[in-house]
């Protein structure tokens, strides 16, 4: 059944590409649990485009452990979960 009000958990981007929920909240674990992230990003983006530049390696769980742990957790607690549980179990 739909939602009377034909609101959407799927969002839509600027270039109306869809938004996957789950897909976003991983992303937005990985940016709290390794807030660096980000540096290693635009490092990376410099080492495709110049190979012979050294880069730092990241740190941090990568995206798989961190959709690995969501989905366990999601697993063991069957009635549902919060983001705030997914996080703090993440973050241990």
């Amino acid at each position: 059944m739909g939602h009377s009000n034909g609101d959407s958990l799927i969002e839509f981007d600027d270039q109306g590409e869809v938004e996957d929920p789950f897909l976003a909240f991983i992303d937005y674990a990985r940016a709290l649990i390794s807030p660096e992230q980000d540096e290693f990003a635009e490092e990376e983006d410099v080492r495709k485009k110049n190979p012979d530049v050294a880069v730092t390696e990241a740190s941090g769980p990568g995206w798989g452990w961190i959709a690995s742990r969501v989905l366990k957790t999601c697993t063991a607690y069957s009635s549902g979960v919060t983001a705030a549980i997914l996080l703090s179990d993440l973050s241990q």
